[in-house]
């Protein structure tokens, strides 16, 4: 075996053990998902995480805890607010944590949140030192056009073998929004079905 054979073979065992975008993500967002039923006893009806360059982008549906749900009940929106912005602020330093262990060498030198207690809904910005290192796609597959982030979130969720009617209700869309992502999807991947584009998107790493 030459040198450049064996540096070859190495960039690729390397390559393999790196993962793929959207299987970070997920992984982060199972994490928080987790982190907020272990530390805050109740489990967000979502989690969605994508990461933009040097910045990872977290976002929790359903965010308010049981206690903070009957507060509201009982009229007490300002003090949910107050309590709210305690939570986050102790929170944060865990977050830190977390996500620095999962994207190993890179630091998060920032961290932004947002959230109101109307939309029940918590936008968490972790500003990065640099980009993580990410596997690419295999090679024998070629997508067509790059899908944006909402056809990215429909199609992890066609992948779990949702309906349309699920998707609709989980992304907040409506069914007939759905369906267009749906057919966008399908010309992108170059596939003739939601079938097959669940398929492509499982076996090129598109989902986890």
């Amino acid at each position: 075996m030459t040198l450049d054979e064996f540096i070859e073979m190495a960039n690729h065992k390397k390559q393999k053990k790196l993962p793929l975008r959207q299987e970070l993500e997920q992984r982060i967002a199972k994490k928080i998902q987790i982190w907020h039923y272990q530390n805050l006893g109740d489990k967000p009806k979502m989690v969605i995480g994508r990461l933009f360059d040097n910045k990872l982008t977290i976002i929790i549906e359903d965010s308010l805890t049981p206690i903070e749900k009957y507060l509201i009940q009982e009229g007490e929106e300002a003090l949910v607010e107050e309590i709210r912005l305690k939570l986050v602020k102790t929170a944060k330093k865990q977050w830190k944590r977390l996500i620095e262990e999962l994207l190993l060498n890179v630091r998060v030198v920032d961290l932004i949140s947002e959230g109101t207690v109307t939309t029940n809904r918590l936008g968490i910005v972790f500003i990065l030192d640099r980009h993580p290192q990410l596997a690419s796609l295999d090679k024998g597959f070629v997508i067509q056009e790059e899908l944006t982030r909402r056809e990215q979130d429909v199609l992890d969720l066609v992948a779990e073998g949702c309906t349309n009617q699920e998707i609709s209700e989980r992304l907040f869309i409506t069914v007939g929004t759905v369906k267009s992502h749906v057919r966008s999807i399908i010309g992108k991947l170059g596939v003739v079905d939601r079938t097959q584009a669940a398929v492509i998107a499982l076996r090129s790493g598109l989902v986890d």
